[in-house]
């Protein structure tokens, strides 16, 4: 018994080292212009930019032309109108809060306006099967855990473009999740929904010095979303309050994950 244990153990590590390899996303031709990206870098989250030389000045005007699926996208994953809509909401949510930090959301477009186009450009979605199975696991560990199967994955194309039309900053961005940073939850999006976030997280990170730190984009867009929000704060709400803190509450707490479906009510429906 002593003995397999070490290549019980070997053979998970092994499992999920290879999990943790995300393959290279492909340009979706959704973007105005793919010369200016970078080289993939990345060994977990693979991705390509273009950052911007010298960000704009603050509080100049952002319209958030399009945040929507490549086309297929949709289809391909197979969720339910509910489960579109959250993963949608969460990843337009996140880039409207982590850009209003620098930019002025505005509602309607303008000559001097910058514009915000993004895409969702994969979707994997959870297994139930595995996550059901990994909860108990996630809960035993000390530092979290889960299979290394049946795991989520999202990928997206974000641009931004000046008054003139041209191209300031890019993201080609992809990511599978992995067995212990992404926690379980029994949810068909649990993973879809939180690398939304981070790939949000991430495009708003263009804007900032490359080697400043970073804890106050991840503070806005991450466990929380409201704090220290004032120009975007109004224009933001349209896509709801997220309940991150709520979701993640479970890793500091002997409970599971709760699936985004439970925590998050979306984007507020029009009143009449």
């Amino acid at each position: 018994m002593h003995t397999i244990r070490p290549l019980q153990t070997a053979a998970f590590v092994s499992l999920a080292g290879l999990a943790a390899c995300t393959a290279t996303p492909r340009h979706s031709g959704l973007l105005s212009d793919y010369s200016r990206l970078g080289a993939l870098e990345g060994r977990q989250t693979r991705h390509a930019e273009n950052r911007p030389v010298a960000p704009p000045a603050e509080n100049q005007p952002l319209f958030i032309e399009t945040i929507d699926f490549a086309p297929d996208v949709e289809a391909a994953a197979k969720l339910s109108d509910k489960e579109s809509r959250l993963v949608l909401n969460q990843f337009s949510r996140k880039l409207c809060t982590g850009l209003s930090r620098r930019f002025a959301i505005a509602s309607e477009p303008g000559p001097q306006a910058y514009r915000l186009k993004a895409h969702v450009t994969e979707l994997r979605p959870t297994s139930r099967a595995a996550a059901a199975i990994s909860t108990p696991l996630d809960l035993a560990s000390p530092i979290g855990a889960r299979l290394p199967v049946g795991l989520g994955a999202f990928g997206a194309e974000i641009e931004m473009l000046a008054p003139d039309g041209q191209q300031i900053a890019a993201l080609v961005w992809r990511r599978d999740a992995d067995f212990t940073s992404t926690g379980a939850s029994i949810s068909r999006i649990n993973d879809a929904y939180d690398l939304a976030g981070d790939a949000a997280s991430d495009f708003s990170e263009l804007f900032e010095a490359k080697d400043a730190k970073r804890a106050a984009t991840r503070i806005a867009t991450g466990l929380a979303p409201d704090v220290g929000l004032k120009r975007g704060d109004d224009a933001c709400q349209v896509y709801g309050r997220a309940q991150d803190a709520l979701r993640t509450a479970a890793g500091f707490l002997p409970a599971p994950k709760m699936p985004p479906e439970w925590t998050d009510k979306g984007a507020p429906q029009a009143k009449d």
